[in-house]
């Protein structure tokens, strides 16, 4: 309890930005049916916002995350490592809970019980057939790996940067119509989780692995 208590008194900046979203957000989630979440981000729509958010959710696909496990392998070793450890985990949980749920998407969802389609968003591939949507893997990812990052990070300020990536991919998701609201709550709370037990469990790792090479960069002290 000791040791949890010490985790939480020194991440609690990063820990309260994560949490309280994730909590608040289930008010609304509960109270409203799921489909009336995405139909609410229609009226908002608009083409700079469309082209925002498209790139944005991309921020856990292919080249961010090589170009971080890239960076993090001239910060430290065990760094890239874990973030490897924590992309694997987080994929594989997020397909194994996609499997055991099989929940649709919002398409399909909405042309199956609501007899419409959602409208659609340029350039973006619309889900139309029956896969699983709960929980959201990209807000998964997302939660689990910036997680990481700013757990990594004595500087608030980065805390605070890594903590609004990761609520900004998930709310692309419902955004573009790619995921309900429960989809992307749940995504993230499953990701937090995974990074903070990934982050928690490998304090005794060698601490005299050290740099690979000495250079100033956000989240380290110098």
């Amino acid at each position: 309890m000791q040791g949890f208590w010490t985790f939480w008194q020194k991440h609690q900046l990063y820990l309260h930005l994560m949490l309280w979203p994730i909590l608040l957000g289930w008010i609304p989630a509960l109270l409203f049916d799921k489909g009336d979440g995405v139909h609410f981000f229609l009226d908002f729509r608009g083409p700079k916002l469309n082209l925002f958010f498209r790139l944005f959710t991309q921020a856990t696909e292919g080249f961010t995350l090589l170009f971080c496990f890239g960076a993090l392998l001239f910060i430290r070793l065990r760094y890239s490592l874990l973030f490897v450890l924590g992309t694997g985990l987080s994929l594989v949980l997020s397909q194994g809970l996609k499997l055991f749920f099989q929940f649709p998407r919002p398409q399909p969802y909405f042309l199956h019980f609501r007899g419409e389609l959602l409208a659609a968003i340029e350039h973006l591939p619309q889900k139309t057939s029956w896969v699983s949507s709960f929980p959201s893997g990209h807000s998964m990812v997302s939660a689990c790996l910036f997680g990481l990052l700013a757990l990594w990070s004595p500087r608030p300020i980065m805390q605070v940067f890594f903590a609004l990536i990761a609520l900004g991919v998930a709310f692309s998701r419902v955004y573009l119509g790619q995921h309900f609201l429960q989809d992307i709550l749940s995504g993230c709370a499953w990701g937090s989780l995974l990074a903070g037990l990934i982050h928690y469990f490998s304090q005794d790792w060698s601490k005299t692995g050290g740099p690979m090479i000495q250079l100033r960069f956000p989240f380290r002290k110098n």
